[in-house]
């Protein structure tokens, strides 16, 4: 009975050690993503793109599920590449924005385009 404890006992610290090492990668990741809000609200306070005079909305679609030791997790319906993880509902649409800037900076910078470019330009959508 006492290894069965043991056992159950190391079962439970190799958990608690795997949510300790995704809360350590959730923190950097959300310093890095301060980092980028901070020059993404730069140009979005410089940018704005008008379309014949109209404003374009961009909706997606977030779905939330419950995950494990209490999480929810957030995954955007038309990125499925794009996900992430809150203890509410808010902490997740917050922090789901945050994925999907970093989602998409990636791609700009794994872009390689063929031919020769025209023009490379930055739009924003409200």
């Amino acid at each position: 009975h006492q290894s069965s404890v043991i056992g159950h006992q190391s079962s439970v610290i190799s958990h608690q050690s795997s949510v300790i090492s995704h809360q350590s990668s959730v923190i950097s990741h959300r310093s890095s993503v301060i980092s980028h809000q901070s020059s993404v609200i730069g140009l979005l306070s410089t940018c704005n793109l008008q379309l014949e005079s109209k404003i374009s909305i961009m909706k997606l679609t977030l779905v939330i599920k419950k995950g494990k030791s209490g999480y929810l997790i957030g995954q955007l319906k038309e990125f499925p590449a794009v996900f992430t993880q809150g203890l509410t509902v808010e902490e997740v649409k917050v922090n789901i924005a945050d994925s999907l800037e970093l989602y998409l900076e990636d791609i700009r910078e794994q872009y390689l385009p063929e031919g020769e470019m025209l023009l490379e330009e930055e739009l924003s959508f409200a």
